[in-house]
């Protein structure tokens, strides 16, 4: 067989089987969401940072699907430091996470925790540092039923950036709060 008839074979294949598992109710009672929050940041560790930078602006943006009390999410998530003082070296961290959240209760205000990991980026723009890294997170939050359609959340975390190019060769860590508005569709 040639190439291009693999690829269309292995095309027909993935639209019949997913036209099946979607016939058989398998995405029919999905929902998918849309979360934008805006909130601070405390640097935790290293020492050095903590000292020296205030606590920091961040915003975060989710995309999401959730079946019953399971939910998958994509998250970008990006925190901005100012450092004490004259000297300007800003401490920025930008996040590209895959979140897991679990939400075991029903109703309009759903508790839920949450974990994940993926791209962790420390910069320091005025000294040309940066470290692309693995990235860890785990937290817990709360959606409160707006309408049908809005929620509005809460949520506290952890993340642990696995840098080692710190003053103290250690791993950056964070603590984020947000608040937000979520959509469902």
């Amino acid at each position: 067989m040639t190439k291009t008839r693999i690829h269309l074979l292995a095309v027909v294949l993935c639209v019949a089987s997913s036209s099946a598992i979607h016939a058989q109710g398998f995405f029919s009672d999905v929902a998918y969401s849309v979360n934008l929050g805006l909130g601070s940041s405390t640097i935790v560790k290293p020492d050095e940072f903590e000292a020296n930078y205030n606590p920091g602006f961040g915003l975060t943006l989710d995309v999401g699907a959730q079946k019953k009390f399971l939910e998958l999410v994509a998250n970008f998530d990006y925190n901005f430091f100012l450092r004490k003082g004259a000297v300007p070296n800003d401490i920025n961290i930008l996040n590209l996470f895959l979140l897991v959240k679990i939400k075991p209760l029903d109703g309009k205000v759903r508790p839920y925790i949450l974990g994940g990991g993926g791209y962790y980026r420390f910069w320091i723009f005025d000294l040309n540092h940066f470290e692309n890294v693995l990235g860890l997170t785990g937290g817990v939050g709360v959606e409160i039923e707006i309408s049908k359609k809005q929620r509005l959340f809460l949520e506290g975390k952890y993340v642990l950036g696995k840098t080692r190019e710190t003053p103290e060769k250690t791993s950056t860590q964070t603590i984020p709060f947000r608040i937000g508005l979520g959509w469902v569709f």
